[in-house]
């Protein structure tokens, strides 16, 4: 993600530190948010409902995130100790990264290519990349319904 809309979501939310808590203080290694910039909103917005949380339960004034990328085409938001509240919140928004293109944000679809590189990705961004051939993915949400009959 570009810097500047990083430090927006370090200024604006004190629990995405501005070094990663993965690191030995000591290193100062600085945090990044390892997705493309199509994700900002769906970031920004989860975050504003994790503050709501924050304000309303005393559990979660040492709430931290500890990393946020992208893995097998979708959001992963990791986090310090947190309410199932603040889980629920997280999980609804990596489902909807889904269908969010990660580099422009509009609606996409996951895709991978021929090596089983997995991106969510609009037509038109899949397109810029035609020497990848990105191929569309069916999701399947219930693993019940692969059962053989």
């Amino acid at each position: 993600m570009d810097k500047k809309l990083v430090k927006k979501l370090q200024q604006e939310f004190s629990f995405i530190p501005k070094s990663n808590p993965l690191f030995r203080r000591n290193l100062r290694a600085p945090m990044y948010i390892e997705t493309d910039d199509g994700w900002f909103d769906l970031i920004y917005h989860l975050c504003l409902d994790i503050q709501k949380e924050i304000k309303k339960n005393s559990k979660l004034k040492n709430f931290i995130v500890v990393q946020v990328k992208e893995k097998l085409g979708g959001l992963r938001f990791y986090t310090g100790a947190a309410t199932h509240e603040v889980f629920e919140l997280i999980r609804k928004a990596e489902l909807e990264s889904y269908n969010i293109c990660e580099r422009c944000g509009e609606l996409g679809i996951l895709r991978r290519n021929k090596v089983w590189w997995y991106k969510t990705l609009c037509l038109g961004c899949a397109n810029k990349e035609l020497e990848k051939e990105w191929i569309p993915v069916k999701l399947i949400q219930d693993i019940t319904s692969l059962k053989k009959k």
